[in-house]
């Protein structure tokens, strides 16, 4: 979830920015990345043939979505007037 955070607050952005932005390991990043590209929920693109961008397909925003909206339901179940 931190990557999708990540994305969705940054947008586009370098596999060292995330690495950074979720302050965990280099290959627990590496392998989540690879699983979301894998299931098309995030686009990797490669510039000059070095550099590679990440970024939320729209798949990838849809689900983001969707789980903010039931974090939402979830810590709303608190209250009492419901």
């Amino acid at each position: 979830m931190q990557l999708l955070e990540a994305l969705a607050s940054d947008g586009p952005t370098n596999f060292t920015s995330l690495v950074e932005s979720v302050s965990t390991s280099t290959d627990v990043v590496s392998r989540h990345l690879k699983n979301l590209v894998e299931y098309e929920f995030v686009i990797r693109n490669e510039r000059d043939g070095r550099e590679v961008e990440y970024r939320l397909s729209e798949k990838g925003e849809q689900a983001y979505q969707h789980v903010q909206m039931l974090c939402e339901m979830v810590s709303g179940s608190d209250d009492p007037s419901r």
